[in-house]
């Protein structure tokens, strides 16, 4: 860092090293305001939130917060216990099993961040794939462990270093909407090949920042202290990089402008606990005829990926070059 963050600080990018430059600012007490309002629930007055600035890097256009400093363990356990925090499914899980249930060969499979234990036990039919889970949230482990699932309350660097661990490599290393809550992604990566075997793959999901719903309603779910950076195309690209790791994006069909529209005035009319259905929100945005239009431009101007509008998740699949597994 070359100056004071609170002076226009010039921070390396967490990805790519380049020097950063102040976005916005996110003080301590707007956070807990837009939190509270999410969940329609007072943040406890004893958890602690930082002040932030979230930066834009110039090269690789990764959004990330500063400080880098993650939710507490007190943050994760409040957050939680929300009934609406883990979702029963995700796009993400299916195309991923799709791709293990092509595979013939027994496979050792890590899942890091198993918050329920969902996903894993949507492998259960998969006889040739042995599952094992992390989450540093005790509260998150103890569940996955009561459905009978081999879930462990430790980091990934602490299950490497657990010498009891019979497992010590994994063909598939998965973590769902985890690495933008990572205040070191490189770290996490680097930790994550340490235990793939040479001809595995990663399999990295995390929402497509900014979300298609982000423009009239701010979310602070996809900010800090929960989310710590903010992930495209461009950056997940320089992440291969550092790595020298080869790289493939799975992207499902964005939702249709029409209802990408509807979603963003449901999340900022309502808030995402008293969502309307399409059509009555569709009437009530149209009585703001110069919003209802600028949303629609908005919405029309997305960013595309592969000539396809961007959707809200993506899948990154990494994995090493051949000649390097053939070594």
């Amino acid at each position: 860092m070359t100056e004071d963050a609170d002076d226009g600080a010039v921070v390396p990018c967490p990805v790519c090293d380049r020097p950063s430059h102040q976005n916005y600012p996110l003080p301590a007490s707007f956070m807990k305001e837009e939190l509270s309002r999410y969940y329609e629930e007072e943040l406890p007055a004893d958890l602690p939130v930082s002040d932030y600035f979230m930066y834009r890097c110039p090269r690789c256009t990764l959004e990330f917060a500063w400080p880098l400093e993650e939710g507490s363990s007190g943050f994760y356990d409040w957050i939680t216990r929300h009934r609406t925090y883990y979702p029963d499914e995700r796009w993400e899980w299916g195309e991923v099993k799709k791709w293990l249930a092509a595979q013939s060969r027994p496979l050792n499979l890590l899942e890091i961040g198993s918050g329920s234990g969902a996903f894993l036990e949507s492998l259960r039919d998969l006889e040739h794939v042995t599952v094992i889970g992390l989450d540093p949230t005790v509260g998150s482990a103890e569940t996955c462990r009561a459905k009978g699932l081999e879930v462990y309350a430790e980091t990934l660097a602490g299950y490497a270093d657990n010498p009891t661990h019979a497992i010590r490599g994994f063909d598939v290393i998965v973590a769902f909407h985890c690495l933008e809550h990572i205040a070191d992604p490189k770290g996490l990566v680097a930790d994550m090949l340490k235990l793939l075997t040479p001809d595995g793959c990663l399999f990295l999901s995390t929402p497509y920042s900014p979300m298609s719903f982000e423009g009239p309603w701010f979310d602070p779910l996809n900010h800090p202290p929960h989310h710590m950076t903010r992930w495209n195309a461009s950056s997940y690209a320089a992440l291969a990089r550092q790595f020298g790791l080869q790289l493939q994006l799975h992207l499902p069909k964005a939702d249709r402008t029409i209802n990408r529209v509807a979603w963003a005035f449901n999340f900022s009319l309502n808030g995402p606990q008293h969502l309307q259905t399409r059509n009555q929100i569709l009437l009530r945005a149209m009585k703001k005829p110069r919003a209802f239009l600028a949303e629609v431009t908005r919405q029309i101007r997305r960013e595309r990926v592969n000539g396809k509008t961007a959707p809200d998740v993506v899948l990154a699949i990494f994995s090493r070059p051949p000649a390097e597994v053939a070594g």
